[in-house]
């Protein structure tokens, strides 16, 4: 059970939902819009139906693109921006030793998907400046 403090703080936040979920869709929407000029980059989708909450901005790099999750990771800090890996599949992990062969084989699109991932920085303290400076920093990382 959380204490007392920990549970004030989730009513609080809960009373906030709206605001802070449309906050992270407008951020997502910032970051679309400054890279939807470069084929082959992927958003978190929005499949008609759906309504994302768009809790973190992933960014998927196609095949064609040639870039890599490590390779990003590289070279957005030498570009003076953060980034994050996307999320790794569960069988590569150290909590399960001896899995990764196995998860390969039985979840290939996880293992692919994953390799060209990033998360990018989707604060809600971010500004427009901050958007700004990621989409740029991702021109520059593909050389648009």
């Amino acid at each position: 059970m959380p204490s007392n403090l920990q549970a004030s703080l989730g009513y609080a936040q809960f009373q906030r939902l709206d605001e802070l979920v449309e906050k992270k869709r407008s951020i997502w929407k910032g970051y679309g819009e400054r890279l939807s000029d470069i084929p082959g980059v992927q958003l978190n989708p929005e499949p008609a139906d759906v309504f994302n909450g768009v809790w973190n901005v992933a960014l998927v790099f196609s095949k064609s693109l040639g870039m890599t999750r490590d390779l990003a990771l590289l070279e957005m800090p030498k570009l003076g921006l953060p980034a994050r890996p996307f999320f790794y599949p569960l069988s590569c992990l150290p909590a399960f030793p001896g899995r990764e062969a196995e998860g390969r084989r039985n979840n290939p699109v996880a293992y692919d998907v994953s390799e060209r991932g990033i998360n990018l920085p989707s604060a809600l303290n971010l500004t427009e400046a901050d958007l700004d400076a990621v989409s740029a920093g991702i021109h520059r990382l593909l050389a648009h």
